[in-house]
C-alpha cells in the first residue's frame, strides 16, 4: 500500500491547493474520490496485490501514450523500479504470513499426535485393569460355582462379586461351615502338633482350619484371595510370631483357590 498512498499524495500535491485548501476543478476531487474507491474495493479481497499506482491512474484518468495522467510522471525506469519493488515486498510478506501459517499448523499437528499418544496410553491402561477385573471376576463366579456343586448354600451377589474382597470372605465363611470340630481340639490350638518341616525358598506353609498343611509360594500373598484370607485369619485367630498360620476355610476351598491362582 505504501506506493498507492505515494500516488494518493503525489495526486493531491498536484490537484490541491495547500492555500485555499481547495481542489483545482471539481474533476480532480472527483477522480480522487474515484482512486480511494478502487483501491479499496480491489484489496478488501484477502491475499490479493494492491493496484500499481500506474494501473490506478489508467483506471481512472484513461490510458495516455507516454504519459502517466494526474501523476505527472511518464513511463520511466524508476517508475517501473518502483512499481517491481512494490510488488516484490508484498510477495516477501504474503511468503512471510506462508511460511507463519505453515509453522503454526505443523504446532498442531505435533499437539493432536501428542494428544492422540496420550489418549492410546490411556485406553491401554484401562484395557489392562478391564482384564485384570475380568480375571478376578472370572476366578470368584468359578469358586461360587464349585462351592455350589460341592452343596453349600448361599447368597452370592453375581456380577459385583469381583469388585471388592467381601465375596472372598464370604465363600471363605460358608467353606468354613463344613469343618465340625471345634478350636479347642484343633485349628490354632493344636499347631504344635502341625508338620513344621521346612519348606523351599520363595515359598511359605498355611494351614487350613481342618488341620491341611499347604505351601504357597510367595507371589501367591499379591492375589486378592490370599489376601483376604490373611486378614480373616489375624481378625479371627491372630497371626503367630511364630510357628504356621491357620486360614479361616477348610482344605477343599484352598485346593480349589489355589489351582485357580495358578491358571493366571
Amino acid at each position: 500500500m505504501g506506493a498507492n498512498c505515494q500516488s494518493f499524495h503525489v495526486f493531491t500535491n498536484l490537484h490541491f491547493n495547500d492555500v485555499t485548501k481547495q481542489w483545482i476543478s471539481p474533476e480532480c476531487e472527483k477522480n480522487y474520490d474515484n482512486m480511494i474507491k478502487i483501491q479499496a474495493e480491489h484489496c478488501s479481497q484477502p491475499g490479493v496485490v494492491p493496484i500499481t499506482p500506474e494501473e490506478l491512474s489508467v483506471k481512472v484518468l484513461k490510458p495516455r501514450s507516454g504519459y502517466v495522467k494526474g501523476l505527472g510522471l511518464r513511463h520511466s525506469f524508476s517508475v517501473r523500479t518502483t512499481s517491481a519493488s512494490t510488488d516484490s515486498d508484498y510477495v516477501r510478506h504474503l511468503e512471510m504470513e506462508i511460511q507463519e501459517q505453515k509453522e503454526e499448523i505443523q504446532s498442531q499437528k505435533k499437539k493432536i499426535q501428542a494428544q492422540k499418544e496420550e489418549i492410546q496410553a490411556q485406553n491401554k491402561e484401562i484395557g489392562k485393569m478391564n482384564g485384570s477385573i475380568d480375571e478376578n471376576f472370572e476366578m470368584t463366579s468359578s469358586i461360587m460355582e464349585f462351592l455350589k456343586k460341592q452343596g453349600f448354600k448361599g447368597q452370592f451377589r453375581g456380577g459385583e462379586a469381583h469388585q471388592n474382597g467381601e465375596e472372598v470372605a464370604k465363600l471363605a465363611s460358608i467353606s468354613r461351615k463344613r469343618i465340625t470340630f471345634s478350636r479347642t481340639t484343633g485349628g490354632v490350638d493344636n499347631a504344635k502338633s502341625y508338620n513344621t518341616s521346612t519348606v523351599d525358598k520363595g515359598h511359605f506353609a498355611v494351614y487350613t482350619a481342618d488341620q491341611k498343611r499347604l505351601v504357597i509360594p510367595l507371589v501367591y500373598l499379591n492375589n486378592d484371595i490370599f489376601r483376604v484370607l490373611l486378614k480373616m485369619a489375624e481378625e479371627e485367630y491372630g497371626l503367630p510370631r511364630e510357628g504356621p498360620i491357620t486360614l479361616p476355610c477348610d482344605a477343599v476351598f484352598m485346593d480349589y483357590a489355589v489351582s485357580l491362582v495358578r491358571r493366571r
